[in-house]
């Protein structure tokens, strides 16, 4: 009886365990509304929702703190989700989720823009502090661990004199778009190839050389 009992529960956390291997969470930050829809701190929000749309997920679900669409990809179960925090508090909806799918950070994939890489760059890297983003540090501090991938999108630095602010809430001009566009479908690639191969194999694929044709600043 005792015997039967232990391999119940042994069952229970070995399907627990493959239930979290395979299930991941990916989270574009950016702010709600339509005011900030084409800001350059909503990149995150543009690579969820172009993975939504190439795999034909729609974003029907939503807690308190964020929307979300779950499907499958590469055998893996998915949610892709965007916080309806504002970017600063993004940390409560990543909390929120995590608790919800019963999942850890390892299980977790974040994708924001970054000021201190090119515009049109991508940079995939696991663990480390926030780099001065706001979003990023307030995601640290409410899950209490830095053990997660990141996915980070060069908006550039604001030109001399002009505020940090008001540059990753404004909108981007026509060539900044041209090189975003064509990383943010790398960004889908670069997931599902961490979802199938790992995240060393796509940080060994797509962490190429900043090219010089990337515009650094507007």
């Amino acid at each position: 009886m005792k015997s039967g009992l232990l391999d119940s529960q042994a069952n229970d956390m070995k399907s627990n365990s493959s239930l979290e291997n395979t299930t991941k969470l990916i989270i574009g930050l950016g702010n709600p509304g339509t005011k900030y829809l084409h800001s350059r701190h909503n990149i995150g929000f543009w690579c969820v929702d172009r993975l939504a749309r190439e795999k034909s997920l729609t974003f029907s679900k939503n807690t308190t703190t964020a929307i979300f669409a779950e499907g499958k990809i590469e055998e893996n179960r998915i949610i892709l989700a965007k916080p309806q925090t504002y970017v600063n508090n993004s940390g409560k909806a990543v909390n929120d989720l995590l608790k919800i799918y019963s999942v850890s950070t390892s299980s977790l994939i974040l994708v924001y823009d970054d000021m201190e890489l090119p515009v049109g760059s991508l940079r995939i890297r696991t663990g480390g502090g926030s780099g001065g983003h706001n979003g990023m540090k307030s995601v640290i501090d409410c899950v209490g661990s830095s053990d997660f991938a990141r996915l980070r999108i060069g908006i550039g630095r604001p030109p001399i004199g002009s505020s940090e602010i008001e540059y990753v809430l404004g909108t981007m001009q026509n060539e900044e778009y041209d090189n975003v566009d064509k990383v943010i479908g790398e960004v889908s690639k670069a997931i599902s190839c961490i979802l199938a191969q790992g995240i060393e194999e796509a940080m060994n694929i797509f962490n190429k050389s900043i090219s010089t044709d990337c515009i650094s600043q507007p």
